[in-house]
């Protein structure tokens, strides 16, 4: 898992240097047993998980996230692992074809107070994109609505332009949003 990720950095992608970074705190935080190394680690290692169609430890991992987000309550990253622990559950429940649960951890999703980087740079819209494409404006709507309270300012007028499209049944194009 680990030298697949350096190869994907060495080819150049920012996405895979996060996860490679993600990867080695993960790496650290189990074999040394430094929870907090490992609370930093679990989003990349859920992700690498997900992408490689590993549903079960996809699920798995972003459940230890969540779990951990409890104890780190204060950290600036609780706010991140509430969100992507929560979408990447989401995703793997989708893959499975549990809509219902995508939905429910798209909504969970959205309920995070946010982090530095939610506030910057918004919500990641990967699993509202994939539950919009089977039917599920109703969960995309509410999950757009709470990320107003931590995503605000210029930037977050995406949120009213996608509620606009959707409202009018067009996919928006969530642009940069559907990497953070």
């Amino acid at each position: 898992m680990i030298s697949s990720a350096l190869e994907e950095i060495r080819v150049g992608t920012a996405a895979a240097f996060r996860t490679a970074l993600g990867l080695g705190a993960y790496v650290v935080g189990a074999t040394t047993g430094l929870t907090y190394a490992r609370f930093l680690g679990l989003r990349a290692a859920a992700e690498r998980a997900l992408s490689l169609g590993n549903l079960d430890d996809a699920d798995r991992l972003a459940g230890e996230l969540l779990n951990l987000a409890a104890a780190y309550r204060e950290d600036w990253n609780h706010g991140n692992a509430v969100h992507h622990g929560n979408l990447i559950r989401g995703r793997a429940a989708l893959k499975r074809g549990d809509v219902q649960q995508a939905s429910d951890h798209l909504r969970a999703a959205g309920k995070t107070e946010g982090s530095p980087q939610l506030k910057s740079f918004g919500p990641n819209m990967i699993l509202a994109r994939e539950l919009l494409r089977v039917g599920e404006q109703a969960a995309v709507l509410e999950y757009l609505e709470d990320c107003k309270v931590f995503w605000q300012g210029a930037l977050a007028t995406s949120l009213d332009k996608w509620v606009a499209e959707i409202e009018q049944g067009r996919e928006p194009d969530f642009g940069p949003n559907l990497v953070y």
